[in-house]
């Protein structure tokens, strides 16, 4: 029988970028030997693995990181964890990716956990300023509750409900299907806690293994279907030490004035969702929109460098039970650890939006879209649920990041491409409403301190070309967080 020590039943999220840094960077360096590629990831997890690392054998990055992860870990094996927040911003961000970045120009906020074995109550409550309504869409609800959340552990498994941040993919960066460029859609939960390998001599291949899935609402203020449902379902294991694999699947289905009954459950449940090639599918029983695919990460010294290598394959679209019309992003990160425990982390990471991406025309104005779901599409209060970057673009970042033994960092963000390419008008898309070229560069800063708390600043720069109108906009943003636990 499998034995889970519960130190504290809850999860770190996929926004909580520091911690995604750390583990992902042991879990490269092979100090820690879990799925890293599906967040949120069970606090239970972590411990589990940190627990059976021999120290002794790490370099001095290694130590260093392993250290801010305990110290994290301390606190959440408290039974409170409060904290109050603040942030400000000039012009925030269209490109969040993955980080947790302001959305708006002001906020205040405050958090109350509370964990009790198996149980834990996460609550987060903020304030935000209400921004100037724009051409574009603008999400300009005051109150907000992202971030909160209440679990339960059963066996190995946790269960929860609420607003948490996601983010499914083998890019710390960005994901084509699920990433925290969108708010967190509310929503129940099943989580595997322990990715343990299986036991069965038959099944031992499969490696450590980690099993996500969500049933969420979607907004009901919407401009084609209201009150949508969204399910997202992943797997990831590894049956190399050195190789992650990952599928995934989301759906838009069912919402006011669509059918919705055990019928178009089992359509979805076998891909039954296309017509003119689905049998007995028409408008009328389509059951929604379905997005899916694949996704591996490998990570292998060559000499004395290491490095890291990933990509993401996801289907827009189905053809005989299999995704196609595929959009594609692709990483390599590597590092170098210093004997002072500073580490600089290196990453250069392509994303192609099109679908069909890696054919000489791919069709334009097809991801992120479906005939039903028309207007707002695949987004969740008017930002994309997968890349931030959009549809039909094609950028590359390149992103450098600095890292102290205290935890101080430095990070400098990249980027060069084009948004939109198939100048598809789409008053939705907040990046590019039609064609754009993009460049860019962002400067973070980022201090600790247990007296002052946590202070995160940053300045960056777009340049936004529309080639039809012949102008260039220079958009500048600077932003100021502040996090401090009570």
């Amino acid at each position: 029988m499998l034995a889970i020590r519960c130190e504290a039943s809850g999860f770190f999220d996929a926004d909580q970028d520091a911690v995604r840094a750390d583990v992902e960077y042991l879990v490269n360096a092979g100090v820690l030997h879990v799925p890293v590629s599906t967040w949120p990831m069970p606090i239970d997890e972590v411990h589990e693995a940190v627990a059976t690392v021999d120290e002794v054998s790490l370099s001095a990055g290694e130590s260093a990181a392993l250290a801010r992860l305990k110290r994290i870990l301390d606190i959440y094996d408290t039974p409170d964890d409060d904290a109050v927040s603040a942030a400000v911003s000039v012009h925030p961000t269209r490109f969040r990716q993955n980080q947790p970045l302001p959305r708006e120009d002001a906020r205040i906020g405050m958090t109350a956990g509370r964990d009790h074995g198996r149980f834990t109550v996460h609550l987060s409550a903020s304030l935000n300023s209400r921004g100037p309504k724009e051409t574009l869409p603008v999400d300009r609800q005051r109150f907000r509750i992202d971030g909160s959340y209440a679990s339960m552990q059963t066996g190995n498994w946790i269960w929860s409900v609420g607003e948490m941040a996601r983010s499914w993919g083998p890019s710390q960066r960005d994901s084509l299907i699920l990433s925290t460029n969108a708010r967190p859609i509310p929503s129940v939960g099943l989580d595997r806690l322990s990715s343990r390998a299986p036991q069965s001599r038959w099944l031992r291949w499969i490696g450590p293994w980690r099993l996500s899935g969500f049933l969420g609402s979607l907004e009901h203020d919407r401009d084609d279907i209201r009150d949508p449902l969204f399910v997202g379902a992943r797997v990831t294991f590894k049956p190399l030490r050195n190789l992650e694999l990952g599928l995934t699947r989301t759906s838009q289905v069912c919402g006011r004035g669509r059918q919705c009954n055990l019928k178009t459950f089992k359509n979805w449940l076998i891909g039954n969702t296309n017509t003119g090639t689905s049998a007995g599918i028409t408008a009328a029983t389509d059951p929604g929109n379905d997005m899916a695919g694949f996704d591996m990460r490998w990570t292998s010294p060559i000499g004395h460098l290491p490095y890291a290598i990933y990509a993401q394959m996801i289907g827009e679209d189905q053809q005989g039970g299999v995704p196609f019309k595929y959009l594609g992003e692709f990483g390599a990160d590597t590092w170098k650890a210093f004997d002072s425990g500073s580490v600089l982390h290196l990453n250069l990471d392509y994303t192609n939006t099109a679908c069909s991406f890696t054919r000489q025309e791919p069709i334009y104005g097809c991801a992120y879209r479906h005939y039903i779901f028309n207007r707002d599409g695949y987004r969740y209060k008017d930002r994309i649920i997968g890349s931030t970057w959009e549809a039909d673009a094609q950028v590359i970042t390149f992103n450098m990041r600095w890292v102290r033994r205290s935890g101080d960092e430095w990070q400098l963000h990249a980027r060069h491409g084009q948004l939109n390419r198939g100048g598809v008008t789409d008053p939705y898309n907040v990046a590019a409403p039609t064609k754009r070229d993009l460049d860019g560069v962002d400067i973070e800063y980022r201090y600790s301190s247990a007296s002052w708390g946590d202070l995160r600043t940053g300045i960056g720069i777009d340049r936004i070309k529309d080639p039809a109108a012949g102008k260039t906009t220079d958009t500048g943003r600077w932003y100021l967080m502040w996090r401090h636990r009570l």
